[in-house]
């Protein structure tokens, strides 16, 4: 569950164009921009895949918003921690996070995607219902992605993988670590797999 859905925030940048209403038309360019920047990485035959590395890395950064689940996940151990901590802790979840997400990116093998719905969450937040068509007659995997408005910026913060959300079970997986052996060990943790998935 783990691998697919850090493998299905991936793809859901690559989703097609979807035809939302009203409201939602920010969201919906969002999306199409979004889905244009990757495929254009992707395909640039001319590019090596150390740059498209640190094309695609860029582009996480900017449109997941990092911090925000950074702190969402790691939940009550957020406000206990120190500056120090929290500071460290936000730069190693975000190496973390972002080289995951690219070193995922290269299981893509052309998935089709149907979006199902748009739905205006209120308070800035939308929702994009899919479903996830895969080879070999295999079932559909349905997929919310949420996205977050703030000033006029877009960014997805969480997926939804058959009813299961991405970052409420890491937020539960961190807090299972932090109480047993410290924000400092999940640091270090986390730091560990941001360099494995950067040499990998």
């Amino acid at each position: 569950m783990k691998r697919l859905s850090a493998l299905f925030l991936i793809l859901g940048l690559l989703l097609p164009q979807a035809s939302l209403a009203g409201d939602q038309n920010g969201a919906k360019q969002f999306v199409e921009d979004l889905a244009g920047r990757v495929v254009a990485v992707l395909e640039d035959g001319k590019t090596d895949l150390n740059q498209k590395d640190v094309a695609l890395k860029q582009i996480f950064e900017g449109n997941i918003a990092i911090d925000w689940v950074g702190r969402f996940v790691l939940g009550r151990h957020w406000r206990t921690a120190t500056d120090p901590q929290k500071q460290s802790y936000i730069e190693n979840y975000k190496s973390f996070i972002i080289n995951s997400y690219v070193n995922r990116l290269k299981e893509y093998s052309g998935e089709k995607f149907n979006i199902l719905k748009a739905q205006d969450m209120g308070n800035a937040q939308y929702m994009l219902s899919t479903e996830i068509l895969r080879p070999g007659g295999q079932p559909a995997v349905l997929v919310d992605y949420k996205i977050r408005e703030e000033a006029g910026v877009y960014q997805i913060y969480d997926i939804v993988v058959e009813g299961v959300s991405l970052i409420a079970t890491q937020r539960s997986e961190f807090d299972a670590v932090v109480s047993r052996k410290g924000l400092d060990f999940l640091i270090e943790q986390l730091a560990a797999k941001a360099k494995a998935n950067a040499n990998s």
